[in-house]
């Protein structure tokens, strides 16, 4: 669901590293360490324990596919 509120739902495509049904993974713009990424579930939630089992398992892929990547 956009929110035009949302700093998330308005991200620049060319940040976009990878999209899901339920994620989309993107560089920090203000990265702390080289290859910080962050990894957005698509439903707005307040926590990651709001999550439906289904959504937080594609968190969790999200977080897998990306290990070890900093360069990406």
């Amino acid at each position: 669901m956009m929110d035009i509120n949302c700093l998330f739902c308005n991200i620049p495509t060319d940040r976009i590293i990878s999209e899901s049904d339920y994620t989309l993974t993107i560089r920090d713009g203000f990265p702390v360490s080289e290859g910080h990424t962050l990894i957005i579930p698509n439903r707005h939630v307040k926590s990651f324990f709001e999550l439906h089992a289904i959504e937080k398992a594609a968190v969790l892929q999200a977080l897998e596919d990306g290990e070890g990547s900093p360069g990406q």
